[in-house]
């Protein structure tokens, strides 16, 4: 057509338009204007040099398993990504950008590099973030009970935590995730109703964390929590 500007697969900004991870733009550089997010084919020397970038396909980039700012969640092949809007750092933390989709998979808190689809935010609507929602995140200083809902604690007093987790409704509940982790080591536990828990072949009803960092992600099915991932913390039955 006589009005068409370019076919869109690739477009070309100015540095200074765009967020990177450096001062200037690298090329293979995830980047992004607005919520248009793409990766840099050229190395830029100054705010003024073009940049041409790539709107669509895969990439190899890397990638930070972590949520929610500083939560640890690894990344496994089919996770949402996103990109910080001031660091340009590719993550699962849904508060930023919408980037892609991951193609490889990353150890929980680790940065690799790993294959990205490149997905714009007007095509993310069937996407859905692996783990917790990060828009419930609490920080519990005092003992307490930790609510069936999606989201995340962080276990951080002085002292030691006595936490409660109540059963999940059946079917009402199912599909809902916890992360939990310990913010302080002062051997916290999260109690359930009796072998409540799930984990492989054991059941139990106390989880304890005995170092900062220990966690477990727990998802609702059928009245029951199970182990989706556990990093440190003990499963006992009292």
């Amino acid at each position: 057509m006589k009005n068409q500007v370019q076919d869109g697969k690739v477009l070309t900004f100015l540095d200074s338009q765009l967020t990177k991870p450096s001062t200037r733009v690298a090329a293979g550089d995830p980047v992004l204007v607005g919520t248009l997010v793409g990766v840099a084919f050229n190395t830029t020397t100054a705010a003024g040099d073009k940049v041409d970038v790539a709107s669509e396909g895969v990439f190899n980039l890397s990638v930070l398993a972590k949520h929610a700012g500083a939560v640890n969640d690894a990344v496994a092949v089919g996770d949402q990504l996103y990109i910080d809007a001031s660091t340009a750092v590719v993550s699962k933390d849904a508060t930023d950008v919408p980037f892609g989709v991951a193609l490889g998979a990353v150890t929980s808190g680790a940065t690799a590099t790993i294959p990205v689809k490149l997905v714009q935010a007007s095509g993310v609507a069937s996407l859905t973030q692996s783990g917790p929602a990060t828009d419930g995140v609490t920080h519990a200083v005092a003992s307490g009970a930790i609510p069936v809902a999606s989201g995340t604690t962080g276990l951080g007093s002085g002292g030691a935590l006595a936490m409660t987790l109540a059963t999940p409704s059946d079917p009402a509940d199912d599909g809902k995730q916890r992360f939990i982790v310990a913010e302080t080591a002062h051997a916290h536990t999260v109690t359930t109703a009796a072998n409540k828990i799930k984990n492989t072949a054991a059941s139990g009803d106390t989880l304890t964390f005995a170092a900062v960092g220990d966690s477990v992600t727990l998802e609702a099915i059928g009245g029951l929590w199970y182990v989706r991932q556990i990093n440190g913390p003990i499963l006992s039955e009292v």
